[in-house]
């Protein structure tokens, strides 16, 4: 597993230099692979293989496998009880539209999250949980992007979709955030190619 680990997460380092920084912690992943550590407990990260970190907690969600293709970004939790354990709590993937984005698959390990420590809840709750440290992550390493969509059927995700940024448009599940100036008239006929989609 360390072999993989080191050729997905640590690129061409040697797996015993990869191996150190697993023991280390989310701090130490994160620093490696562009990620960020969110109260000490929580280290969002964007990953290439996503089947290997989330895979089951997909499935188990979806019915089926994450994709393949696109960018993924995870969430790991490091438990009091094992703290040289890193373990995949949140899941979100981006696929390319363009110049543009359209995300999905969300996913957060509920079971894992009530089986945190009464502490480390409440500092993600502080935060949003972890669908808002987690997709607030994803948005901010996306910002070269023009736009990035949602589409959102659920109420309490698209108050967290709302928290990190997007904004609702003329459609009942669709939400977008602009990371670049455009026309009306622009934003307009780029709408009308997401709604084309269809759900994501």
């Amino acid at each position: 597993m360390l072999d993989r680990l080191r050729r997905w997460l640590f690129g061409g380092q040697d797996a015993r230099e990869a191996e150190g920084l697993h023991r280390a912690g989310p701090a130490a992943v994160a620093a490696r692979a562009g990620g960020e550590v969110v109260e000490g407990v929580l280290a969002c990260s964007e990953v290439d293989c996503a089947d290997f970190f989330i895979g089951a907690l997909f499935r188990r969600k979806f019915g089926g496998p994450p994709p393949e293709q696109g960018r993924h970004f995870v969430a790991f939790h490091r438990p009091d009880e094992a703290p040289e354990t890193l373990r995949a709590v949140g899941y979100v993937h981006h696929a390319p539209f363009g110049d543009s984005y359209l995300g999905g698959g969300f996913v957060i390990d509920e079971r894992a999250y009530r089986r945190m420590s009464r502490e480390h809840r409440e500092r993600l709750r502080r935060l949003g949980g972890i669908s808002e440290c987690l997709l607030r992550y994803s948005v901010d390493a996306l910002s070269d992007a023009t736009a990035l969509w949602g589409y959102v059927g659920d109420a309490r995700a698209r108050k967290v979709d709302l928290r990190v940024g997007y904004r609702p448009v003329d459609h009942p599940h669709l939400v977008v955030i602009w990371n670049r100036p455009l026309p009306e008239g622009e934003k307009r006929r780029r709408i009308r190619e997401v709604e084309a989609v269809g759900p994501f």
